[in-house]
C-alpha cells in the first residue's frame, strides 16, 4: 500500500511538471497580443503553487483567488493602469472581495471569478459572431477551458473526490489546449471562420 501511494504521488508530480512545461509554450505566440498577460499568469501560477506546496507546504488556495482576479482583469487586455479604473472591473472586484469575505470556502470565490471570466470570453465570442460575422475558434477553446475549470471546482466544492483517471484526463486535455494556444492567437485569421463560408458549405 505505501509503495502504491508513493507511485501515485510521483505520477502526480510528473503530470504537474508536464503540465507546467506545456503552459509555458503559448507565451511566445501570445507575446505582444491582448492575451499575453493572461497566459503569463497561467504559465507562472502552477510553478509557484508547485514550489509552495511541495517545498514549503503552503496551501495554494489564496494564491488561486489572486491569480483568478488577475486573469479576469487581463482577459483580452494588455498591461495598463486603465483596467483598474473601468466601472465593470471595479464593480466585479467589489463583488469578488465581498464573496471572499462572506464565503466559507475559498473555492466558491474562485468559481464566481471564473464565471465572470467565462462571461467575458463568451461576450468576445458573441461580439465576433454578430459584428465581424465570424466564429472565432480561439474563444471557443477558451470557453471549453473555463468549463473544465468549473467542473473541477464544482466537484471539489460539493465534496466529490476527483478520481485519478479524471485528473489525468483533465491535465491532458488542458495540455492540448496549451499546444493550440502555442500556434494560434485571437487575431489569427486561421481561427476565424466566416459565417458565410459555413452557410455556403451547408447549402452546397
Amino acid at each position: 500500500m505505501p509503495s502504491e501511494l508513493l507511485i501515485t504521488c510521483m505520477s502526480s508530480i510528473y503530470i504537474n511538471i508536464f503540465s507546467m512545461i506545456f503552459w509555458l509554450l503559448p507565451l511566445k505566440k501570445q507575446f505582444r497580443g491582448n492575451f499575453f498577460v493572461f497566459f503569463l499568469i497561467l504559465a507562472v501560477l502552477d510553478p509557484i503553487n508547485f514550489v509552495n506546496y511541495y517545498l514549503f507546504k503552503i496551501s495554494p488556495e489564496y494564491l488561486k483567488v489572486i491569480a483568478s482576479i488577475l486573469l479576469f482583469l487581463f482577459v483580452n487586455t494588455t498591461f495598463s493602469k486603465e483596467i483598474f479604473y473601468k466601472k465593470y472591473n471595479i464593480i466585479s472586484l467589489f463583488i469578488f472581495i465581498c464573496i471572499w469575505i462572506i464565503s466559507p470556502l475559498i473555492n466558491y470565490t474562485v468559481l464566481v471569478i471564473h464565471l465572470f471570466i467565462f462571461g467575458k470570453i463568451v461576450f468576445l465570442f458573441i461580439n465576433n459572431l454578430f459584428n465581424r460575422k465570424v466564429i472565432n475558434i480561439f474563444y471557443m477553446v477558451l470557453i471549453v477551458y473555463e468549463i473544465l475549470i468549473f467542473s473541477n471546482l464544482a466537484l471539489v466544492i460539493y465534496g466529490t473526490t476527483l478520481s485519478l483517471e479524471y485528473y489525468y484526463l483533465t491535465i491532458i486535455v488542458m495540455a492540448s489546449f496549451a499546444i493550440f494556444f502555442s500556434f494560434y492567437s485571437a487575431s489569427d485569421k486561421k481561427v476565424m471562420i466566416p459565417i458565410t463560408r459555413i452557410v455556403e458549405s451547408l447549402n452546397s
